[in-house]
């Protein structure tokens, strides 16, 4: 038989007792060599303690890492259809629900609640779940009120924007201290005459050599985007602190902070200005930073009207700037679900005057929206006559170009047709017909 000595929490000790407490862990485990001893602890505090851990002898880690999303998913197989919806639109709720700590707080939600009616539902229960959490475990605290709760998070949420707005995912204490100096009205006042600064530190906030952090990259980017849909002009702030104003350039931290604007925000008006912003400033569009911001946008919360706004300025913009839209981008699914009859006069340019990037974005987007959602009979007639033009030119990019159109309105029986030609072909063209 063998004896354990199970010690679970280790992060949970008070900072001052840390020391003193692995340090007497460890006696106890010199001292019963029969008794196998287990300790857990977050992974950032071997980091936090690390001379601490190296002057203990023998020891063997064990990281426990995070869920793996087909397990998350199964998990949330389990839920009500609307918040599995939610979960499904939001890759970054996804990545947050990858902590087990976080997925238990996801169950709570949907135990209590068991409809979600947006995303930004999800991340204030975690972070309110989060907040209480710390609260109750601190013997110390005597106010253990929905307001003190408040206040954290209104205090979390000014933090997490000056983060932002500095570019950082880390702060030194003394920023800290700078930060809550410099808020406006009582709110550091209230937070320090009913919580322990200390504990704020190491429980709320992560501590890690002497830096600060949150927990999480998800919750600060979300607690940003609160703050910052508390400002009065929120396009005007937009513009002061994320736009480089002499490059043209946002700064691609915000491309995390701002699509949260779209589930937060009071007037979805907002949103769209702000798509119309970072479309104007924003010249290296082809990265992947751009096509992650619409990734997280949701449509669904918008007005018909707003939609087709949002399909206009997209269209638009890749239809004036040299840049290709990726086969699988996931700005082809935001305007798949923003496409309306109404948008129709726009997909009619005169394609004789277009070029090629302009043709295989115009094919893409096409292509998209035909696979879920059905065209009007008068864009797929324009596009399949202009295919049929471009086919019978000798010219390789319009050839390629029409074989594109056809596998976007899926029209198999020009493919047919055109098969006869085949012997005139390039080898490029060959290539892709038979791809096709």
């Amino acid at each position: 038989q063998i004896d354990y000595c199970i010690i679970d929490a280790l992060d949970e000790v008070d900072n001052s007792k840390f020391r003193h407490t692995l340090k007497s862990i460890n006696e106890f485990r010199q001292n019963n060599k029969s008794i196998k001893v287990m300790f857990s602890c977050r992974k950032h505090y071997v980091t936090t303690y690390v001379s601490y851990f190296a002057s203990c002898q023998e020891l063997c880690y064990l990281e426990i890492e995070k869920l793996d999303e087909e397990l998350v998913l199964k998990v949330i197989e389990k839920c009500s259809s609307s918040i599995q919806e939610c979960v499904q639109k939001n890759r970054k709720i996804l990545k947050l629900l990858s902590i087990p700590r976080y997925l238990k707080f996801f169950l709570d939600y949907n135990k209590q609640k068991s409809d979600c009616s947006n995303i930004g539902d999800l991340f204030d229960f975690v972070i309110q779940c989060s907040i209480n959490n710390a609260i109750e475990n601190h013997p110390g605290i005597k106010n253990k009120s929905k307001s003190l709760e408040i206040v954290i998070q209104r205090v979390l949420e000014k933090i997490a924007f000056v983060m932002e707005i500095g570019r950082k995912d880390h702060i030194a204490k003394d920023e800290l201290y700078t930060i809550l100096d410099g808020l406006k009205g009582n709110m550091s006042q209230m937070l320090l005459a009913n919580f322990d600064l200390l504990y704020f530190e190491s429980r709320i906030l992560k501590e890690t050599q002497d830096n600060l952090q949150f927990e999480n990259t998800e919750l600060q980017e979300y607690l940003a985007a609160k703050e910052l849909c508390r400002q009065d002009n929120i396009e005007s702030v937009i513009y002061d602190v994320a736009v480089q104003k002499e490059l043209k350039h946002i700064y691609v931290n915000w491309f995390d902070v701002i699509p949260h604007i779209s589930y937060i925000a009071e007037n979805s008006e907002t949103l769209i200005n702000i798509v119309k912003l970072i479309v104007s400033y924003e010249s290296n569009l082809e990265n992947e930073i751009f096509d992650s911001f619409f990734r997280y946008i949701d449509s669904s919360l918008l007005f018909t009207q707003q939609q087709e706004e949002l399909f206009v300025t997209i269209f638009n913009n890749y239809l004036y700037k040299p840049v290709y839209i990726y086969w699988n981008s996931e700005i082809l699914n935001l305007l798949k679900d923003c496409y309306s009859s109404n948008c129709d006069a726009l997909l009619k340019p005169p394609y004789e005057e277009l070029n090629k990037i302009q043709l295989a974005n115009i094919s893409c987007i096409l292509g998209r929206i035909v696979e879920e959602r059905s065209i009007s009979k008068d864009i797929r007639e324009y596009w399949i006559g202009a295919a049929n033009k471009l086919i019978e030119s000798n010219d390789e990019d319009k050839q390629l170009a029409a074989l594109e159109f056809y596998r976007a309105l899926k029209d198999n029986d020009d493919l047919v047709r055109i098969s006869s030609q085949y012997h005139e072909f390039s080898n490029s063209v060959k290539e892709k017909y038979c791809d096709i």
